[in-house]
Protein backbone atom coordinates (compact mmCIF):
# COMPACT_ATOMS: atom_id res chain seq x y z
CA UNK A 1 0.00 0.00 0.00
CA UNK A 2 2.49 2.30 1.17
CA UNK A 3 4.81 1.48 -2.83
CA UNK A 4 0.99 2.17 -4.05
CA UNK A 5 0.94 5.73 -2.51
CA UNK A 6 4.75 6.62 -3.07
CA UNK A 7 4.30 5.79 -6.76
CA UNK A 8 0.83 8.11 -7.13
CA UNK A 9 2.97 10.56 -5.61
CA UNK A 10 5.82 10.72 -7.58
CA UNK A 11 3.49 10.57 -10.82
CA UNK A 12 1.33 13.60 -9.62
CA UNK A 13 4.84 15.32 -9.20
CA UNK A 14 5.87 14.41 -13.00
CA UNK A 15 2.87 15.49 -14.57
CA UNK A 16 2.97 18.84 -12.37
CA UNK A 17 6.64 19.26 -13.78
CA UNK A 18 6.09 18.08 -17.03
CA UNK A 19 2.52 17.77 -18.57
CA UNK A 20 1.71 21.66 -17.35
CA UNK A 21 5.08 23.23 -19.04
CA UNK A 22 3.63 21.02 -22.05
CA UNK A 23 0.36 22.21 -21.95
CA UNK A 24 2.12 25.64 -21.93
CA UNK A 25 4.32 25.29 -24.54
CA UNK A 26 1.09 24.36 -26.81
CA UNK A 27 -0.42 27.74 -25.82
CA UNK A 28 2.64 29.43 -26.61
CA UNK A 29 2.59 28.17 -30.20
CA UNK A 30 -0.96 28.80 -30.35
CA UNK A 31 -0.40 32.38 -29.62
CA UNK A 32 2.54 32.76 -32.51
CA UNK A 33 0.71 30.73 -34.98
CA UNK A 34 -2.42 33.27 -34.75
CA UNK A 35 -0.81 36.36 -34.56
CA UNK A 36 -0.55 38.46 -37.48
CA UNK A 37 0.33 41.66 -38.40
CA UNK A 38 -2.49 42.91 -40.84
CA UNK A 39 -6.32 41.74 -40.80
CA UNK A 40 -7.09 42.27 -44.41
CA UNK A 41 -10.08 44.41 -44.65
CA UNK A 42 -11.23 44.13 -48.30
CA UNK A 43 -14.37 43.40 -48.95
CA UNK A 44 -14.76 40.43 -51.78
CA UNK A 45 -17.69 40.56 -53.99
CA UNK A 46 -18.57 36.73 -55.07
CA UNK A 47 -18.87 35.52 -58.69
CA UNK A 48 -20.40 32.55 -59.95
CA UNK A 49 -17.34 30.28 -60.11
CA UNK A 50 -17.18 31.18 -56.19
CA UNK A 51 -18.93 30.63 -53.02
CA UNK A 52 -22.04 31.77 -52.58
CA UNK A 53 -20.82 33.60 -48.89
CA UNK A 54 -19.50 36.53 -49.45
CA UNK A 55 -16.30 37.13 -47.65
CA UNK A 56 -16.02 40.48 -45.17
CA UNK A 57 -13.20 40.49 -42.96
CA UNK A 58 -12.56 42.95 -40.03
CA UNK A 59 -9.71 44.03 -38.96
CA UNK A 60 -6.90 46.88 -38.29
CA UNK A 61 -4.06 48.00 -40.41
CA UNK A 62 -0.36 48.23 -38.41
CA UNK A 63 2.01 50.72 -38.87
CA UNK A 64 3.18 48.09 -42.01
CA UNK A 65 -0.27 48.28 -43.55
CA UNK A 66 -0.98 49.78 -46.70
CA UNK A 67 -1.59 54.25 -46.10
CA UNK A 68 -5.32 53.62 -47.81
CA UNK A 69 -8.24 55.59 -45.82
CA UNK A 70 -11.49 53.88 -45.80
CA UNK A 71 -12.78 49.96 -46.76
CA UNK A 72 -11.84 48.89 -50.06
CA UNK A 73 -14.19 47.23 -52.50
CA UNK A 74 -12.89 45.50 -54.84
CA UNK A 75 -13.58 47.17 -58.29
CA UNK A 76 -14.67 44.14 -60.53
CA UNK A 77 -15.74 46.24 -63.94
CA UNK A 78 -14.83 46.99 -68.00
CA UNK A 79 -15.80 50.51 -66.17
CA UNK A 80 -11.97 52.16 -65.13
CA UNK A 81 -12.37 53.95 -61.85
CA UNK A 82 -10.30 56.68 -63.53
CA UNK A 83 -13.04 56.97 -66.36
CA UNK A 84 -15.72 58.26 -63.41
CA UNK A 85 -16.47 61.89 -63.30
CA UNK A 86 -18.86 61.83 -60.68
CA UNK A 87 -20.42 59.03 -57.95
CA UNK A 88 -23.16 59.57 -56.24
CA UNK A 89 -22.65 60.38 -52.32
CA UNK A 90 -24.06 57.49 -49.80
CA UNK A 91 -26.58 58.36 -48.41
CA UNK A 92 -27.90 57.76 -44.99
CA UNK A 93 -30.94 55.82 -45.18
CA UNK A 94 -30.11 54.17 -48.76
CA UNK A 95 -33.23 55.20 -50.26
CA UNK A 96 -31.66 55.41 -53.68
CA UNK A 97 -29.42 52.88 -55.54
CA UNK A 98 -25.28 53.99 -55.85
CA UNK A 99 -24.50 55.44 -59.32
CA UNK A 100 -22.18 57.41 -61.05
CA UNK A 101 -21.54 59.11 -64.03
CA UNK A 102 -18.49 58.33 -66.99
CA UNK A 103 -16.51 61.17 -68.52
CA UNK A 104 -18.82 60.48 -71.85
CA UNK A 105 -21.49 60.90 -69.41
CA UNK A 106 -23.08 57.58 -69.40
CA UNK A 107 -24.94 56.58 -66.27
CA UNK A 108 -24.56 53.51 -64.37
CA UNK A 109 -25.77 51.86 -61.39
CA UNK A 110 -23.11 49.77 -58.84
CA UNK A 111 -23.17 48.25 -56.28
CA UNK A 112 -21.12 47.92 -52.79
CA UNK A 113 -21.96 44.05 -51.61
CA UNK A 114 -22.55 41.82 -54.68
CA UNK A 115 -21.81 42.04 -58.17
CA UNK A 116 -24.22 41.78 -61.13
CA UNK A 117 -25.22 39.07 -62.90
CA UNK A 118 -22.64 39.79 -65.99
CA UNK A 119 -20.17 39.42 -62.86
CA UNK A 120 -19.47 43.31 -62.43
CA UNK A 121 -19.83 45.99 -59.98
CA UNK A 122 -21.97 47.99 -62.11
CA UNK A 123 -24.66 48.26 -65.07
CA UNK A 124 -25.31 50.41 -67.44
CA UNK A 125 -28.53 52.28 -67.35
CA UNK A 126 -30.01 51.94 -70.88
CA UNK A 127 -30.48 55.54 -72.38
CA UNK A 128 -28.63 58.30 -74.83
CA UNK A 129 -29.16 61.00 -72.51
CA UNK A 130 -25.90 62.31 -71.79
CA UNK A 131 -25.26 63.56 -67.97
CA UNK A 132 -23.03 66.14 -66.53
CA UNK A 133 -23.64 65.53 -62.60
CA UNK A 134 -25.86 64.60 -59.51
CA UNK A 135 -28.56 67.20 -57.53
CA UNK A 136 -27.90 65.47 -54.42
CA UNK A 137 -29.68 65.80 -51.04
CA UNK A 138 -27.69 64.96 -48.44
CA UNK A 139 -30.27 64.12 -45.56
CA UNK A 140 -32.12 61.95 -48.00
CA UNK A 141 -35.30 64.34 -48.20
CA UNK A 142 -35.91 63.17 -51.68
CA UNK A 143 -33.93 60.99 -53.84
CA UNK A 144 -31.22 62.45 -55.59
CA UNK A 145 -31.79 64.17 -58.98
CA UNK A 146 -30.19 63.78 -61.73
CA UNK A 147 -28.26 66.52 -64.20
CA UNK A 148 -28.69 65.97 -68.43
CA UNK A 149 -25.68 68.02 -70.10
CA UNK A 150 -27.56 70.32 -71.59
CA UNK A 151 -29.20 71.19 -68.12
CA UNK A 152 -32.60 69.14 -67.99
CA UNK A 153 -33.09 67.41 -64.43
CA UNK A 154 -34.05 64.04 -64.42
CA UNK A 155 -34.99 61.36 -61.77
CA UNK A 156 -34.38 57.96 -61.52
CA UNK A 157 -37.83 55.21 -61.19
CA UNK A 158 -35.78 52.10 -59.05
CA UNK A 159 -38.88 49.99 -59.89
CA UNK A 160 -38.70 50.33 -63.22
CA UNK A 161 -35.42 51.32 -64.35
CA UNK A 162 -36.66 54.14 -66.28
CA UNK A 163 -35.78 57.68 -66.27
CA UNK A 164 -38.29 60.93 -65.52
CA UNK A 165 -38.71 64.45 -65.59
CA UNK A 166 -39.91 64.77 -61.71
CA UNK A 167 -43.08 66.86 -61.88
CA UNK A 168 -42.79 68.07 -58.53
CA UNK A 169 -39.38 69.56 -59.08
CA UNK A 170 -40.83 73.13 -58.45
CA UNK A 171 -39.29 76.71 -59.91
CA UNK A 172 -37.45 77.03 -56.82
CA UNK A 173 -35.66 73.95 -56.86
CA UNK A 174 -34.05 75.31 -60.79
CA UNK A 175 -33.51 78.26 -59.47
CA UNK A 176 -30.86 77.17 -57.06
CA UNK A 177 -29.39 74.53 -59.07
CA UNK A 178 -28.74 77.53 -61.37
CA UNK A 179 -27.31 79.83 -58.95
CA UNK A 180 -24.91 77.41 -57.54
CA UNK A 181 -23.67 74.84 -59.57
CA UNK A 182 -21.92 73.40 -56.79
CA UNK A 183 -23.59 73.39 -54.04
CA UNK A 184 -24.16 70.95 -50.57
CA UNK A 185 -27.52 71.70 -49.82
CA UNK A 186 -29.43 70.25 -46.76
CA UNK A 187 -33.19 70.95 -46.34
CA UNK A 188 -34.45 71.32 -42.40
CA UNK A 189 -38.33 70.42 -42.19
CA UNK A 190 -40.89 71.68 -39.45
CA UNK A 191 -43.18 74.24 -39.48
CA UNK A 192 -40.70 76.63 -40.92
CA UNK A 193 -39.00 75.12 -43.19
CA UNK A 194 -35.73 75.92 -44.19
CA UNK A 195 -33.31 75.25 -47.70
CA UNK A 196 -29.76 75.53 -46.74
CA UNK A 197 -27.16 76.14 -49.67
CA UNK A 198 -23.30 75.60 -48.66
CA UNK A 199 -21.50 76.92 -51.35
CA UNK A 200 -17.81 78.56 -52.04
CA UNK A 201 -17.11 81.72 -53.34
CA UNK A 202 -13.63 81.91 -54.16
CA UNK A 203 -11.72 80.76 -51.08
CA UNK A 204 -15.15 81.45 -48.81
CA UNK A 205 -17.63 78.95 -47.49
CA UNK A 206 -20.85 80.65 -48.21
CA UNK A 207 -24.29 79.12 -45.85
CA UNK A 208 -27.19 80.73 -47.87
CA UNK A 209 -31.15 80.22 -46.48
CA UNK A 210 -34.42 80.27 -47.76
CA UNK A 211 -37.56 80.31 -45.41
CA UNK A 212 -40.62 78.30 -46.26
CA UNK A 213 -43.23 81.20 -45.59
CA UNK A 214 -47.16 81.01 -44.96
CA UNK A 215 -47.92 83.95 -45.48
CA UNK A 216 -48.54 86.63 -47.19
CA UNK A 217 -48.49 83.65 -49.63
CA UNK A 218 -46.66 80.25 -49.66
CA UNK A 219 -43.21 80.12 -51.20
CA UNK A 220 -39.64 80.14 -50.32
CA UNK A 221 -38.27 83.68 -48.90
CA UNK A 222 -34.34 84.35 -48.92
CA UNK A 223 -33.67 85.39 -45.68
CA UNK A 224 -29.67 85.84 -45.94
CA UNK A 225 -26.26 84.74 -47.17
CA UNK A 226 -23.35 84.66 -44.87
CA UNK A 227 -19.96 83.73 -44.88
CA UNK A 228 -18.88 81.31 -42.16
CA UNK A 229 -15.36 80.33 -42.84
CA UNK A 230 -12.00 80.75 -45.24
CA UNK A 231 -9.68 78.94 -45.83
CA UNK A 232 -6.25 78.91 -44.48
CA UNK A 233 -4.37 81.51 -46.24
CA UNK A 234 -1.60 80.43 -48.96
CA UNK A 235 -4.63 78.08 -50.22
CA UNK A 236 -6.79 78.04 -53.05
CA UNK A 237 -10.12 76.58 -53.69
CA UNK A 238 -10.21 73.92 -56.43
CA UNK A 239 -13.40 72.23 -56.30
CA UNK A 240 -16.49 71.42 -53.85
CA UNK A 241 -18.70 68.10 -54.20
CA UNK A 242 -21.08 67.70 -51.58
CA UNK A 243 -19.75 68.48 -48.33
CA UNK A 244 -16.47 67.51 -49.29
CA UNK A 245 -14.09 71.10 -50.52
CA UNK A 246 -10.48 70.46 -52.28
CA UNK A 247 -8.00 73.12 -51.72
CA UNK A 248 -4.46 73.25 -53.61
CA UNK A 249 -3.17 72.04 -50.96
CA UNK A 250 -5.41 70.13 -48.70
CA UNK A 251 -9.19 68.40 -48.21
CA UNK A 252 -11.57 70.07 -45.96
CA UNK A 253 -15.36 68.87 -45.08
CA UNK A 254 -18.44 71.15 -43.66
CA UNK A 255 -18.40 70.77 -40.15
CA UNK A 256 -18.34 70.88 -36.49
CA UNK A 257 -15.05 73.53 -36.19
CA UNK A 258 -15.61 73.12 -32.55
CA UNK A 259 -16.45 69.72 -32.11
CA UNK A 260 -14.44 68.89 -28.64
CA UNK A 261 -15.99 72.34 -26.74
CA UNK A 262 -19.48 71.47 -27.84
CA UNK A 263 -18.65 67.50 -26.78
CA UNK A 264 -17.45 68.74 -23.57
CA UNK A 265 -19.22 71.41 -22.41
CA UNK A 266 -23.26 71.57 -22.21
CA UNK A 267 -23.75 75.18 -23.41
CA UNK A 268 -21.34 75.72 -26.30
CA UNK A 269 -23.22 76.15 -29.44
CA UNK A 270 -21.73 74.49 -32.45
CA UNK A 271 -19.87 76.33 -34.95
CA UNK A 272 -20.28 75.73 -38.53
CA UNK A 273 -17.22 75.91 -41.17
CA UNK A 274 -14.24 74.15 -42.61
CA UNK A 275 -13.06 70.84 -40.94
CA UNK A 276 -9.56 69.36 -42.34
CA UNK A 277 -9.72 66.03 -43.33
CA UNK A 278 -5.99 65.68 -41.79
CA UNK A 279 -5.85 62.01 -43.18
CA UNK A 280 -6.36 62.92 -47.10
CA UNK A 281 -4.13 65.58 -46.52
CA UNK A 282 -1.68 63.27 -45.89
CA UNK A 283 -2.30 61.26 -49.00
CA UNK A 284 -3.22 64.30 -50.91
CA UNK A 285 -0.67 63.91 -53.83
CA UNK A 286 -2.33 60.29 -54.58
CA UNK A 287 -6.08 61.24 -54.21
CA UNK A 288 -7.45 60.80 -57.82
CA UNK A 289 -11.66 61.50 -56.71
CA UNK A 290 -13.24 62.09 -53.99
CA UNK A 291 -16.59 62.94 -52.98
CA UNK A 292 -17.27 62.85 -48.81
CA UNK A 293 -18.24 59.38 -49.52
CA UNK A 294 -16.25 57.65 -51.79
CA UNK A 295 -12.65 57.62 -52.48
CA UNK A 296 -10.54 56.61 -55.64
CA UNK A 297 -6.02 56.45 -55.32
CA UNK A 298 -3.96 57.03 -58.46
CA UNK A 299 -2.17 54.28 -57.74
CA UNK A 300 -5.01 52.04 -56.48
CA UNK A 301 -7.27 50.77 -59.93
CA UNK A 302 -8.47 47.70 -58.43
CA UNK A 303 -10.59 49.49 -55.67
CA UNK A 304 -12.85 51.77 -54.70
CA UNK A 305 -13.16 53.12 -51.15
CA UNK A 306 -16.25 53.84 -48.83
CA UNK A 307 -14.75 55.97 -46.21
CA UNK A 308 -16.30 58.05 -43.15
CA UNK A 309 -15.63 61.20 -42.46
CA UNK A 310 -14.17 59.62 -38.76
CA UNK A 311 -11.99 57.96 -40.98
CA UNK A 312 -10.38 60.77 -42.51
CA UNK A 313 -9.97 63.30 -39.27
Amino acid sequence: MKKLVSFFLLFTLFFTLFGCDSAKTKKSDSRKANKTDYVDTTVRLETDEESNDETVTDGAFTDEATEYSGYPIEWVSDVSLYNIRHIKRDSILNVQSEMFITESGDLYLFSTDKLYSDNQVCKKVETDIKFECFYSYTNDRDISYLVSEDGTVYGYNEENGELFKPEYLDDFELELRELYPDLNTVWEGGYQSRHNIYYMDGNNLHKCTYVFVYEPEYGWVFEGDTIIDTLPEGETFISMDGRAIKSDKAYYEIGTVNSEEVDKYEDVEPIEGLVELTKLTEQYDNIYYFNGTFLVYKDDSENLYNCTHTQLK
